[in-house]
């Protein structure tokens, strides 16, 4: 039972990998949230300056939904790619292209 009470000691470069790893996930979620918010405003804005219907707003929604998954998926294959090179050069090989 002392055993879990117990509070485990982290390292410092263990607590650099939770914080780059934290950090990492809060920007996959901006990546993927401001394009959409950005381009319902931007559509909301122009359906109201030209008097139309939610034509703009619908369009912009859907870029916005576009452009943030091609953020989301171009992030996390970058994050991929880093962290095998990481893995191989921890294991002394060469990194793969």
């Amino acid at each position: 039972m002392s055993r879990l009470l117990k509070r485990r000691e982290d390292t410092p470069s263990e607590r650099r990998a939770l914080w780059r790893d934290a950090s990492n996930a809060l920007t996959l979620g901006w990546n993927l949230a401001l394009p959409i918010f950005g381009g319902a405003l931007i559509g909301y804005l122009l359906d109201r300056w030209l008097q139309s219907s939610p034509i703009f707003f619908i369009g912009f929604i859907v870029l916005g939904i576009a452009a943030g998954f091609y953020t989301y998926f171009k992030t996390v294959s970058r994050l991929e790619n880093s962290q095998k090179s990481t893995d191989e050069k921890k294991e002394g090989g060469t990194p793969k292209p």
